[in-house]
């Protein structure tokens, strides 16, 4: 009898009982749609405790653990979100988002210059007083881009996405997963400059190491990523990514100056 009473106490606590996320009944300590767990704990500071704890500080899994494996195994990272071993990474889109946010406020705080900046500064030091002063000069473009650091770091994922995408063409990945895989390595080359930045102001020189360490770090993570292939292709298909690059954000830049020139023009 009492078998039977805790049954059906049962049966009418399930049919009762649905998720606070989907509304889809539930049968368990979990949500068989979504995965949600059926008893949902009241935020207050143990709560978000143990979120940051668990979502931030975790090295298992998280946001940490997602910045120190793409450092030390990048191709082992982007290949298991690839094909489907996501729970531990964080997404592409968020990780972005974070260390946008990161970089910024040490930029900000430390007063070191973009990337962007530094390929300014260079440009302008090699311009004559007349074309520093022109409105038409494709300084005004990468001014642009310096000042909208965000917008430029957007704007190379798809370049690197379709330049590795033609270079290595016989990988089975497709566009899309292309973008992925370069959004990642875009985010630690943001790393590698928010680490090393505040060093160029204290060591005259050490503004090119920066660069330098960013290039590297793609190349190792290339390597890592599409091991597939022999020694020999590699080298010669991430040799052809920077090339096709190159050839399209020169593109890009001379595209916009034209526009702008067109544009001061009909003013």
């Amino acid at each position: 009898m009492k078998i039977i009473i805790k049954h059906c106490f049962w049966d009418i606590l399930r049919v009762v009982t649905s998720c606070k996320n989907c509304g889809n009944t539930l049968a368990g300590k979990f949500c068989s749609h979504c995965g949600q767990k059926n008893t949902v704990d009241r935020i207050n500071f143990k709560y978000l405790s143990q979120q940051f704890t668990t979502d931030v500080l975790q090295f298992e899994r998280g946001f940490l653990y997602t910045i120190a494996s793409l450092f030390y195994r990048p191709g082992q990272v982007i290949n298991d979100y690839i094909n489907g071993k996501r729970a531990p990474y964080t997404k592409p889109f968020s990780y972005l988002v974070v260390i946008i946010a990161i970089y910024i406020y040490l930029s900000i705080t430390f007063g070191f210059g973009t990337i962007m900046q530094d390929l300014l500064t260079g440009i302008q030091n090699g311009l004559t007083n007349e074309e520093r002063e022109s409105p038409s000069t494709i300084v005004s473009v990468l001014s642009w881009f310096n000042s909208h650091y965000i917008a430029s770091v957007l704007v190379s994922v798809p370049f690197f996405a379709l330049a590795t995408r033609l270079a290595f063409y016989k990988s089975a990945l497709n566009l899309y997963e292309h973008f992925v895989l370069n959004l990642y390595l875009s985010c630690q080359r943001m790393i590698i400059y928010a680490i090393l930045g505040p060093l160029s102001l204290l060591w005259k020189g050490f503004e090119p190491i920066p660069v330098v360490f960013s290039l590297l770090y793609t190349i190792f993570a290339y390597f890592q990523i599409f091991n597939q292939f022999s020694l020999k292709r590699r080298t010669i298909s991430i040799l052809a990514t920077y090339l096709i690059f190159t050839t399209l954000a020169l593109l890009l830049l001379v595209s916009i100056t034209v526009l702008h020139i067109e544009f001061l023009a009909s003013d």
